[in-house]
This record gives structure tokens, C-alpha cells and sequence, in this order.
């Protein structure tokens, strides 16, 4: 009887151990997958769980991956770097914000959205350096329509609080035209080719009945 039951002790820790080692039972006798006799178990020992991912599901795995191997090799950025990077995030601002005055003072005569060049930087971002905004300059119909135009070029050209070479060399164009303009309009306004307003022939604005004068239709910036 000793023996008996030492020996069921024996077969209970075999158990137990193999039990550890696969995590699997036997549904039908209860004992480790592989050591039981019954039918149940032969044929649950001789079943693998395997499962396959999916097109798409191998795709997102891939991608994970790729993921992580990327966030793995981002360097950590020195003190050098973390400067420029500073310097090239606050020109982006500068940037952005100088070509969006233009074209809040341009409306009408932008010629589509702002066009930007960019340099990366040491964090693998790209950073505006530099942009421009096309802004149509050609004169208007009539000396009136120039004059007009002409000034809102100029203002278009001077918006941002810090004007470009450029931008002040557009805006001194502009005053040319403007001025050629006017000069024109003078000069048909003396020849009585055109209705000359609230002016006479020398130019010289004229004299309502109660002798006060007429104001110029249009704001003249020279």
C-alpha cells in the first residue's frame, strides 16, 4: 500500500512538472497533453494553435515595425543643433508672417497663395526660409484706375512690419506709375478731352458756389 501510494505521488508530480512546462491538460483524463492514454488527449497533443495575419494586418505590423525602428534612431540633438533649430523655427514664423501681411493688404490682386522655400533641419523638419507673393502690377484702363490700383500695390508691398528689398523697390514702382498717372489725367483734364470733375483746366481744384472747394474724387499717394 506504501508503495501504491508513493507511487501515485510520483505520477502526480510528473504531472504537475510536465503540466508547468506546456501549460496544457488533457480535457477528457485531466493529465499533461502528452502523457495521457485517452482519445481526447491524442488527438488535443497532436493539434498546434497557429493563426496567420492578414493582408492588411501585416501591413500595420510592418509599418509598426518600421515605426520603431525609426524613433530608435533619432539622435539626441546638441546643444548646437537645439540652437539652430530654435533660429530656423523662429525665421519660419518671420516668414509666414511677412508673406501673409501681403496678401491681407493684396486682396484682389494676388495672384494665388504664397510660395515658400524651405532647408531642413537638424531635426528632420523643413523650415521656411524664404517666400514670395505674386502681385499683379499692371496698370489699370484709365489713369484713374491706375492711380488706384497703383496705391494698393504699394500699400500691398509695404504691409509687413518689416519690408524686404524688394518689397520697397515694388512699392517705389508703383508710386512711378502712380505719378505718371496723375500727370496724365492732368494733361486730358487740360485739354478738356475728358470731364474734368472737381477741377479745372490747370488743375486747380474749383470753386463751389459758396466758395468752398471740391474735394478730389480720388486720394492721390505720389
Amino acid at each position: 500500500m506504501r508503495i501504491d501510494g508513493l507511487s501515485s505521488v510520483v505520477t502526480a508530480l510528473t504531472w504537475m512538472a510536465q503540466s508547468s512546462a506546456t501549460g496544457r491538460f488533457c480535457a477528457g483524463c485531466g493529465a499533461p497533453v502528452g502523457s495521457c492514454q485517452c482519445s481526447v488527449g491524442k488527438v488535443n497533443s497532436s493539434t498546434e494553435d497557429t493563426f496567420e495575419l492578414s493582408s492588411e494586418g501585416k501591413a500595420l505590423s510592418a509599418k509598426s515595425t518600421e515605426k520603431s525602428s525609426e524613433n530608435s534612431a533619432v539622435k539626441e540633438l546638441s546643444e548646437e543643433e537645439k540652437k539652430q533649430v530654435a533660429e530656423l523655427k523662429k525665421r519660419d514664423t518671420e516668414v509666414r508672417a511677412h508673406e501673409a501681411a501681403h496678401m491681407a493688404a493684396g486682396a484682389g490682386i494676388v495672384r494665388g497663395g504664397a510660395s515658400y522655400s524651405f532647408q531642413k533641419g537638424p531635426d528632420g523638419r523643413d523650415y521656411a526660409v524664404g517666400g514670395e507673393v505674386s502681385i499683379d502690377s499692371g496698370e489699370g484702363k484709365t489713369p484713374e484706375e491706375t492711380i488706384l490700383k497703383m496705391n494698393r500695390v504699394r500699400a500691398a508691398a509695404m504691409a509687413p512690419a518689416s519690408p524686404s528689398g524688394t518689397d520697397i523697390q515694388v512699392a517705389a514702382e508703383a508710386s512711378a506709375k502712380a505719378n505718371a498717372a496723375r500727370a496724365e489725367l492732368a494733361k486730358q483734364n487740360s485739354s478738356g478731352s475728358v470731364s474734368t470733375g472737381g477741377y479745372d483746366k490747370t488743375g486747380k481744384a474749383k470753386e463751389k458756389t459758396d466758395g468752398t472747394q471740391y474735394k478730389p474724387s480720388i486720394d492721390l499717394i505720389a
